[in-house]
């Protein structure tokens, strides 16, 4: 390797710096793969290894900070440092030292934050140091995808996690885009809590469901219910109408597709009349199939820009709003699930009677009756039941 001049040091000075600030920010190995591309002579006198990348990167400490693995241009703000003379020098301030300058960090590596916000797909953690910011992450990123649903996977709001994130998409909220995460420290139930109650404290925090698996309890002619979640205890309505629709057109009862014991995917959101076991309504439903039952997940509703929503609660809200309600539409005349939520909630003996509300009471009818009724229900007309 031939003795480098000033002339060829400022040359590759220039060039690594203009690397790494078109990337605002960028790992040594990336770093090192953009050296192969200089010229023969500098690539003959520096070299274009790791180690002699890195070696020329410690002899200009005054334009490259090099943390977590990760190179930065060093900014022009420095830090008084008092000299035993009594007068100071300045030190370069890097990037990741100051917090205060979020624009200067583009990537994080082993950081450590906690999960303030998690749905099925997707979730947000949130840090404090180097910067403090929100970071937003998937259920491909937990743990090399180990997990189809983040709301399964064990983890919880409040847990610690480590991970590695880089600088997502400009206009969200969350800064940064997590690529792995690990769970630090889940989070434990105190032994004065109902672990039961907990659990389903976690789950009424949402309003929205998204892509859930469940196993359908039972199902008459226009409806039925899917128990879910953990230990199958949370309970979710739903019509034939909110069976996927190009299913829908070759049935004519719920019975024709579901049996008791069938497992399905759904989406659903919190009932407007929820009772005591049912607080869920299903709006789309459809089979498993062999790829569902793997674990696997079919992303092609979800594009990227789209899952990389703002952490802010309204945003996050119509999204899914707008995406959970597409497909409800229910018969006219049909008055909501409350009719039908009786006959889950009803003692054992009377789980084959639907109870319709009269005056503030149910009355129990037999099934016939009810679906009678329910398909006079969508008539034009006045009539009298």
């Amino acid at each position: 390797m031939s003795e480098p001049s000033r002339h060829s040091t400022d040359a590759m000075v220039k060039f690594l710096k203009e690397r790494v600030e078109s990337h605002q920010g960028i790992s040594l190995e990336q770093l090192t793969g953009h050296a192969s591309q200089l010229p023969p002579g500098l690539r003959a006198t520096y070299g274009c290894s790791l180690q002699s990348v890195m070696f020329l990167l410690q002899q200009f400490p005054d334009v490259f900070v090099m943390r977590n693995g990760n190179v930065y241009v060093a900014t022009e703000s420095r830090r008084a440092t008092p000299l035993p003379n009594g007068s100071a020098k300045s030190s370069v301030v890097s990037a990741s030292d100051r917090a205060t300058n979020e624009e200067d960090i583009t990537c994080l590596t082993d950081a450590t934050g906690i999960v303030y916000r998690l749905f099925t797909l997707y979730g947000f953690i949130s840090i404090e140091s180097p910067i403090k910011a929100s970071v937003y992450f998937d259920v491909q990123s937990l743990e090399n995808a180990q997990h189809s649903s983040l709301l399964l996977s064990g983890l919880r709001v409040g847990d610690s996690v480590v991970f590695d994130a880089r600088l997502g998409p400009k206009g969200c909220k969350a800064k940064f885009r997590a690529t792995r995460v690990t769970i630090a420290t889940p989070t434990k139930l105190s032994s004065s809590h109902n672990a039961h109650d907990e659990e389903i404290g976690d789950w009424s925090f949402f309003s929205h469901l998204v892509d859930q698996h469940g196993v359908v309890e039972c199902v008459r002619s226009s409806f039925g219910f899917i128990k879910f979640g953990p230990d199958e205890k949370e309970r979710a309505f739903f019509h034939v109408n909110n069976v996927e629709r190009s299913l829908r057109s070759s049935i004519k009862d719920l019975p024709d597709m579901f049996s008791v014991g069938d497992e399905v995917r759904f989406n659903s959101k919190l009932s407007m009349k929820p009772s005591e076991r049912v607080k869920w309504e299903a709006t789309e439903v459809h089979p498993c199939r062999s790829s569902d039952r793997s674990g696997a997940y079919d992303y092609e509703n979800f594009n990227d820009s789209e899952i990389f929503v703002s952490d802010d609660d309204s945003d996050t809200q119509d999204l899914l709003e707008t995406k959970l309600d597409e497909y409800q539409s229910l018969e006219a005349g049909f008055n909501g699930p409350d009719v039908g939520y009786a006959e889950l909630d009803a003692s054992p003996d009377k789980a084959d009677s639907p109870g319709f509300p009269v005056n503030g009471e149910t009355k129990l009818m037999s099934s016939l009756e009810w679906e009678r009724r329910h398909k006079m229900s969508g008539e034009r007309g006045l009539f009298t039941p």
